[in-house]
């Protein structure tokens, strides 16, 4: 949750934002209005903590930007030359990589931001995590199946269609014949979130900043406490979607090619514009370590599902 605070750099990474450096530049300033509305700060935590992130968003320039532009600038060489499972299995080991890099940033800050608010603002804060939460069940928990599988993929193709523009019908249902093949974990991710909620709100009454650091660190950085029926489905989704992004990148035309190199060309040159000091640009950090194991992604069978039986 709170680890959005500076990861609203690294969704930029995610999202095809046509005035990114603008984002980027105020990504202090938005984080705190995030913050205040959750919590409703006071005169000195207003004075007080749009400082903290603005310290934390000079350490992000200099320490992580550079390396968020280099990974994508290897994802516009791979991507020009067509994308396969072992291209898309590296960027995404560069991109957990990198998202877990920016949970343990922010980890400090943020203990310092809750471990300083008042009962009645932890009282605020449950209010409107009850809210999201009630937000999140009418998104993505519709009683119907069918309508829920169909916001699902509606969901799916918007995002897709952020970085290659429309797609045709053919890769519409392709994409769809794909998800049918992964997990909805969505309920499952709710429980989850409630139950970190919980005890987030139980140590933020406690004062006691060590084990609320500590708590954070293995919720954000170490991803703790998932449980059985999300640590099982994630290989599973991260197979699917790598096996289907490969299927769909050989489909597409010159126009959805040229509209994606584009769009994460001008995200890496809005990006690099940012870095403090002009620091030098990595060029390549999508390597994978020799002791990973590679993804396996057998082609999709004749209904367009993922191979997800022989994991």
């Amino acid at each position: 949750m709170y680890r959005q605070i500076i990861l609203i750099a690294a969704l930029i990474a995610l999202s095809a934002c046509s005035r990114t450096e603008l984002v980027y530049r105020n990504a202090d300033w938005l984080a705190y209005r995030w913050v205040d509305g959750l919590l409703d700060a006071d005169q000195t935590q207003s004075e007080q903590w749009p400082l903290a992130f603005e310290r934390v968003m000079q350490a992000h320039r200099r320490e992580l930007l550079p390396r968020v532009v280099g990974l994508l600038q290897h994802a516009s060489t791979l991507a020009e030359r067509g994308l396969s499972a072992e291209d898309l299995d590296c960027l995404w080991l560069g991109t957990n990589g990198l998202i877990e890099t920016h949970a343990r940033l922010i980890v400090p800050t943020a203990t310092q931001v809750l471990s300083d608010v008042s009962a009645a603002q932890i009282q605020h804060l449950r209010a409107e995590l009850d809210e999201r939460n009630a937000e999140y069940r009418s998104d993505y928990l519709d009683p119907d199946p069918r309508e829920r599988e169909a916001a699902r993929v509606a969901r799916f193709i918007d995002r897709i269609e952020r970085w290659t523009g429309d797609l045709s019908i053919a890769q519409t249902q392709l994409v769809a014949g794909f998800l049918q093949g992964m997990p909805d974990i969505a309920a499952d991710w709710l429980r989850y979130r409630e139950s970190q909620q919980q005890r987030l709100l139980s140590l933020m009454g406690q004062e006691n900043p060590r084990a609320l650091q500590d708590f954070l660190t293995a919720w954000w950085v170490d991803q703790a406490d998932r449980g059985p029926a999300l640590l099982a489905a994630r290989p599973i989704l991260r197979e699917g979607w790598i096996g289907m992004l490969v299927a769909l990148d050989a489909t597409l035309d010159e126009a959805q090619r040229d509209h994606l190199l584009t769009t994460i060309t001008d995200l890496r040159d809005d990006l690099a514009g940012e870095i403090a000091g002009k620091a030098e640009v990595l060029p390549d950090l999508c390597v994978r370590m020799e002791q990973t194991t590679p993804v396996s992604i057998s082609p999709p069978s004749s209904n367009n599902h993922p191979p997800i039986d022989s994991l």
